[in-house]
């Protein structure tokens, strides 16, 4: 999880180029979500790739939670308030991901009454 974490924070150009691209589409479905982006390629991430689930804040001036979806090849950042229905994804992600349970829930609660930090929902059990 750390390793990921710092792989991501480390490529700084990518951690830029992602942050000032503006996401046009994000859908998702029972396999994997989609997202397609103004400046960048198009990322796809199936669900049984994912190694961690993150919500962070990065603007304190704004404080608008942004997801993060990490696999080993990409990473999927959606702002809250882009125009999806949250619930359902977390209701797949409920089904999809291996102890994605209660206490990823509370996690969520807990980073949804935040304005800022890091809060990590899902990491990947590798045994």
């Amino acid at each position: 999880m750390f390793k990921v974490l710092k792989n991501l924070f480390r490529k700084k150009e990518n951690n830029i180029e992602i942050k000032e691209a503006k996401i046009i589409r994000f859908e998702f479905d029972n396999e994997r979500m989609i997202a397609e982006y103004d400046t960048i390629d198009t990322r796809k991430i199936y669900y049984r790739d994912l190694k961690s689930v993150f919500i962070i804040f990065y603007d304190e001036y704004l404080p608008i939670p942004l997801w993060n979806f990490v696999s080993d090849e990409y990473y999927i950042s959606i702002s809250n308030d882009y125009a999806t229905d949250i619930q359902s994804l977390i209701d797949i992600l409920s089904k999809q991901l291996d102890c994605f349970d209660e206490q990823s829930h509370q996690e969520i609660i807990t980073a949804m009454g935040a304005t800022s930090g890091l809060f990590h929902i899902w990491v990947k059990d590798n045994k």
